[in-house]
């Protein structure tokens, strides 16, 4: 697809969009990855999931490790 935009961008753009809000859902999405203490953890995470989406559909292809880094 379109590699020409950056991972730090795409990344920015799912944060802002998962957890940028001030309701209900986005606090407790918040709090939830907060308090996740291993990768393994992290993976439990709907939302983090979503971000891989997003990334393999722009031909980043984060390994388990680097997606977690990003999202902690």
């Amino acid at each position: 697809m379109n590699n020409n935009i950056s991972v730090g961008s795409l990344c920015n753009e799912w944060w802002r969009q998962t957890f940028g809000s001030d309701d209900g859902v986005a606090r407790m999405a918040r709090a939830r990855l907060r308090r996740c203490t291993t990768a393994v953890e992290v993976f439990t995470i709907e939302s983090v999931h979503d971000l891989n989406r997003v990334l393999r559909d722009s031909d980043h292809c984060p390994s388990p490790d680097q997606l977690a880094l990003i999202t902690v």
